[in-house]
């Protein structure tokens, strides 16, 4: 599914990004949420999944692969909120930045 990328992290999404957020929910699954660059206005920052209209919680691996699709469409950069240290080496290199 995901390659074998270099993805960046930081514990905030800047204005242009797009951003993917991946936690663990209640049941032990990795789960993510995309926010587009437009998306972040009023979005708490908590380090939960952020939730509402056009938001959307996927299994994590989804969400990234829709970031990397957004990402590339809008032609913006790609980060990785990741604050409870989730990530799945097997998606790739997460470089903390």
């Amino acid at each position: 599914m995901l390659g074998q990328g270099v993805f960046v992290s930081r514990a905030e999404a800047l204005p242009v990004e797009v951003a993917v957020h991946i936690t663990e929910d209640d049941a032990g699954i990795l789960v993510g949420v995309v926010v587009p660059p437009d998306g972040r206005r009023g979005l708490p920052i908590t380090g939960e999944l952020p939730a509402g209209p056009g938001l959307t919680s996927r299994p994590a691996a989804l969400a990234i692969n829709d970031g990397i699709r957004k990402a590339q469409a809008l032609q913006t950069p790609l980060v990785i909120i990741d604050p409870y240290g989730v990530w799945d080496p097997a998606w790739g290199e997460l470089r903390p930045h």
